[in-house]
């Protein structure tokens, strides 16, 4: 899903801009979260495939958001925008890579919480862990479903309020994209 859905989002980003492109690709993720309610492989893959269309969007458009940033920020900073594109940039990973403990933590916390972590006797869910299958009861797995579609739908909301249309693909990006057309024809 991530390749085809990252040949296309050049197209969506200049028909809808970034900020729906964004949104677009987290709605994709959501699909995917909500079908984990009810697991099973005619739900997890197409919500799979989903998540997989969902991805292109946002870093495609998150970096051209980012680029277009940098080139509007560089006269008013008086710096290179190619320095402020690796600024900007490198905050973006940066908070993307800390997105992770935060959910690993809250993961970790609703799984010690179940009595039957490990004990396969009682519980109906079952999921695997890296060297051994562990069973959740199903009111903790739903926990932690809910929290990640909670969270997720907070970053939508985030993402509609804090970034900016940004409509057209920056100027950087469409000399190096007409520089790789002129070098392979």
């Amino acid at each position: 899903g991530y390749m085809a859905s990252a040949i296309c989002t050049i197209g969506v980003v200049r028909s809808v801009g970034s900020r729906y492109t964004v949104i677009l690709g987290l709605v994709g993720y959501l699909v995917y979260m909500l079908l984990n309610f009810y697991p099973s492989w005619y739900t997890l893959i197409p919500g799979s495939l989903a998540a997989g269309f969902g991805t292109g969007p946002i870093w495609i458009a998150g970096n051209c958001h980012i680029i277009a940033i940098a080139e509007r920020m560089a006269p008013i900073l008086k710096e290179r925008k190619e320095v402020l594109i690796a600024k900007y940039l490198g905050i973006l990973y940066l908070a993307y890579q800390l997105s992770t403990p935060p959910g690993n933590i809250a993961s970790s916390l609703i799984f010690h919480f179940s009595d039957d972590y490990g004990n396969s006797s009682n519980s109906t869910i079952a999921g695997c862990g890296l060297l051994r299958s562990f069973t959740i009861e199903p009111v903790y797995f739903y926990a932690l479903v809910s929290l990640y579609v909670l969270i997720q739908a907070v970053s939508i909301v985030a993402a509609f309020v804090f970034i900016d249309n940004t409509v057209s693909i920056p100027s950087t990006l469409v000399g190096k994209v007409k520089a790789l057309a002129t070098v392979s024809t």
